[in-house]
């Protein structure tokens, strides 16, 4: 048996992208209880690589939208496009999240030049998922130190 799992992702401008998450091989004569279903590290592995490609979907999307100029509607161009680190609770992924140049109708405004610049910040200015760190702000306070 070979079972392989795809993300087909839908953007609200229509375009489709598909990313092959992962694939499981099983020999049809090979019937034992630890090989049926999903093993922990399987699960681990595939939910991992899930994860990683909603988050760099919903990433892109968000910075696509970010990079048009509310003032006069052009492109901002790209600073830098190195990648970011981002905690969730499924692991903490490198996500690829660029800088982006300031508008030049907003030359002299410098709270914009902040806000254009650094929009990753704008969405994870912990660096991390709101969950994991609601999570692991209910556990601490569950220990006594």
């Amino acid at each position: 048996m070979d079972v392989r799992i795809v993300v087909e992702t839908t953007f609200e401008d229509g375009e489709t992208q598909r990313r092959n998450i992962g694939r499981l091989c099983r020999a049809p004569d090979n019937l034992e209880p630890e090989c049926l279903g999903l093993r922990i590290v399987e699960a681990k592995n595939l939910l991992g690589r899930l994860q990683e490609a909603i988050l760099q979907s919903q990433i892109d999307e968000a910075l696509a939208a970010s990079r048009i100029c509310d003032d006069c509607g052009k492109r901002c161009g790209v600073h830098d496009d190195r990648g970011r680190t981002l905690d969730t609770l499924y692991g903490r992924f490198r996500v690829k999240a660029p800088r982006l140049r300031q508008c030049a109708c907003k030359s002299d405004a410098v709270a914009a030049k902040v806000a254009l610049l650094l929009p990753f910040n704008a969405l994870f200015p912990d660096r991390a998922t709101p969950e994991l760190l609601r999570l692991q702000a209910e556990l601490g306070s569950r220990h006594s130190f």
